[in-house]
């Protein structure tokens, strides 16, 4: 028979053919199968590669958070405690200011102008000409002040005190949040 077929020309090439018909099958059918095993191989690689880097992702997600979170919790520890400290001296400063105004009512506090008697220029108060009545209302020629005047000017000092508590508190504050940085 293989006579016959080498004999045949036609038939040797179609044998031929056949045989390399068969073994590209063969190939195609051996690259189907291996690579879809190719595939599931990369395709799992590639899973397990996206499951790591995001785990990693996830963890650097939770330690930056944790970071921020002690910091922000530090920050307002810090903001807690300023303010705790602004209020105990805004109290402080009141009861001073009450005890000096209770003092000025009662008349044992007295303010006085330094300048006044003594007619220095300073403080910018004219003295009055020679024989004029010196008895103002500052309490005569003591340059004692009045109590309303004594009054409303520890007021204001208070009003500034307070003004000043609120400053320092603002300058701890920045302080504090430099630091945190």
């Amino acid at each position: 028979m293989i006579k016959w077929i080498i004999g045949n020309p036609y038939l040797a090439l179609c044998a031929g053919m056949g045989i390399i018909i068969v073994w590209a099958g063969s190939l195609v059918w051996v690259a189907i199968w291996r690579g879809d095993e190719v595939r599931q191989m990369v395709e799992g690689q590639w899973k397990d590669a996206y499951i790591e880097a995001s785990n990693r992702y996830t963890e650097k997600i939770i330690e930056t958070e944790g970071m921020y979170r002690a910091v922000e919790n530090k920050r307002a520890e810090d903001a807690r405690d300023n303010s705790i400290k602004a209020k105990q001296e805004a109290i402080a400063n009141a009861k001073r200011y009450e005890t000096i105004i209770a003092g000025i009512t009662a008349g044992t506090i007295k303010l006085r102008d330094p300048y006044a008697a003594s007619g220095n220029q300073a403080s910018g108060i004219r003295l009055p000409e020679a024989g004029a009545d010196t008895s103002g209302a500052d309490g005569g020629t003591t340059g004692e002040l009045s109590g309303r005047l004594s009054g409303f000017l520890f007021a204001q000092a208070e009003r500034a005190d307070d003004k000043v508590i609120l400053l320092n508190q603002c300058i701890r504050q920045l302080k504090a949040d430099r630091a945190a940085y």
